[in-house]
């Protein structure tokens, strides 16, 4: 069956990847090689390839969890597969939610926005990424 659009819910230890549709969904868990590097704000790129590839087919992606590690998703991407870049519709802030009630809530709400939004936050955001990949 087909899924046009993606979650990924990401903080630096997994990525649980969810590509989805009305009727089904997916489930793709991806673990960071090198966890305790994340820990110090090293950036664990081969983390960030792997997620990557796994949303390259998705039309449509939504990129979500705590902390910073879903910036520096999107700036790896915006730096190593600029093409997915335009697919990326928004990303936003989330806690730890289960499988279930990430799957459900994105059905209940239009997730996917221009792929302007995602650039406009990436400008704003451009101060706190140059903080965290310099702190490495």
């Amino acid at each position: 069956m087909s899924h046009f659009h993606a979650v990924v819910w990401i903080d630096h230890t997994q990525a649980k990847v969810f590509h989805f549709n009305a009727q089904d969904a997916d489930k793709l868990t991806l673990y960071a090689h090198h966890p305790k590097l994340a820990e110090k704000h090293h950036l664990d790129e081969h983390f960030f390839h792997d997620i990557a590839k796994s949303v390259s087919d998705a039309g449509e992606v939504l990129i979500t969890g705590p902390a910073q590690t879903k910036m520096a998703l999107v700036k790896h991407i915006a730096r190593h597969d600029p093409q997915l870049l335009s697919r990326i519709a928004d990303f936003e802030s989330a806690d730890h939610p289960t499988d279930g009630k990430m799957i459900s809530n994105i059905r209940c709400t239009p997730i996917m926005k221009s792929a302007n939004v995602t650039l406009n936050k990436m400008a704003k955001s451009e101060s706190q990424m140059v903080i965290f990949a310099n702190s490495a």
